[in-house]
């Protein structure tokens, strides 16, 4: 008793449907993996955020209020100081954090008191 079994056979056209199916899986894979890396590194974020603080630190602590700019690897810190035209204690100091890709303003506002007022 020979037994003969049948499989049935895939179509060309399914064949070219699946393949087109797995193309723009890849493709839609590749374009979100392309913009991931396209973002700044966080490496890189990290370390503006740390000479950042450091900045922010010296500027209320130490109040020190003279602009500067600061040249790091990858970024640049840049420092305005403007004093307020309704009272001369109030100085607006804005960070301005420059990368490869993009440019971010920290604003901060001092308050500068006199000895009488301490």
């Amino acid at each position: 008793m020979n037994t003969m079994y049948y499989i049935k056979a895939s179509s060309l056209l399914e064949t070219v449907i699946a393949i087109t199916i797995i193309t723009l899986c890849s493709l839609v894979g590749t374009m979100v993996y392309s913009s991931i890396i396209d973002q700044t590194s966080p490496l890189l974020k990290y370390q503006y955020q740390y000479e950042l603080d450091l900045h922010i630190q010296k500027a209320t602590v130490l109040k020190d209020f003279s602009p500067s700019k600061k040249t790091y690897k990858g970024f640049t810190i840049e420092k305005k100081v403007t004093q307020s035209l309704y009272d001369e204690k109030i100085q607006k100091i804005i960070f301005i954090v420059t990368t490869a890709k993009d440019t971010i303003q920290y604003p901060l506002l001092t308050y500068n008191p006199t000895s009488d007022e301490i």
